[in-house]
């Protein structure tokens, strides 16, 4: 049963790199076509409202450089944008 509900799962990783995210997500059992991780300027996406129109959650490691976190934490916190889904964030600090 377990395996069944991660593989219907469609997640949503906006920053793409080198489709590394497609892998392991599906050595976790989500189906590659139903992992969102895409080379696509996120931010354009979200001006020009491009994002993907359905998702059951948005996992990602954002880059730390410039202001990707504070850029992607608005996003997460605007209404309109995120559909009601739930998200996960990893951010590590040394």
């Amino acid at each position: 049963p377990e395996a069944e509900a991660l593989a219907a799962v469609t997640v949503f990783d906006p920053y793409f790199c080198e489709g590394g995210a497609v892998a392991e997500l599906e050595a976790l059992g989500v189906r590659r076509e139903r992992v969102l991780n895409r080379n696509r300027d996120f931010y354009a996406d979200i001006a020009t409202g491009q994002l993907p129109p359905q998702y059951d959650v948005l996992l990602t490691n954002p880059p730390y450089s410039g202001d990707h976190k504070q850029r992607l934490l608005r996003f997460l916190a605007s209404d309109g944008d995120m559909r009601g889904a739930p998200f996960l964030l990893r951010f590590l600090a040394s």
